[in-house]
């Protein structure tokens, strides 16, 4: 059973992740404030680290957001989402040739996506 910075810790990650799909980057920082302090396990650290990510490039800090891929590998390597994260920071500083390499292993991993059109 999670503790109580755990379980505090969660409901901020889902809290920042709203924002993040509001496109409100800096609420989604605030929010994820909350989660810093938590001590997540490993398949929680995973998720925390994503959007700490996601959050960092959406306040424009690619570096920040390449750290944050590779704490997500650390808790869980070969994580797909940690390696697309990486292919939309190549994108965002313009490294087009390395932004779809990354993307398309990302694709051999879990395959294309059925609702795609």
């Amino acid at each position: 059973e999670a503790g109580p910075a755990v379980e505090a810790g969660l409901k901020a990650v889902a809290a920042t992740q709203r924002h993040l799909a509001d496109d409100d980057p800096g609420r989604a920082d605030q929010a994820l404030a909350a989660a810093r302090t938590a001590p997540f396990p490993p398949p929680l650290r995973v998720s925390y680290a994503l959007t700490e990510g996601a959050v960092a490039l959406g306040v424009g800090d690619p570096d920040a957001a390449r750290r944050w891929a590779d704490e997500a590998d650390k808790a869980r390597p070969g994580t797909a989402a940690a390696e697309l994260l990486r292919a939309a920071v190549c994108y965002r500083r313009g490294q087009w040739k390395e932004a779809a390499e990354r993307a398309a292993a990302v694709t051999r991993q879990v395959g294309p996506d059925p609702q795609a059109s």
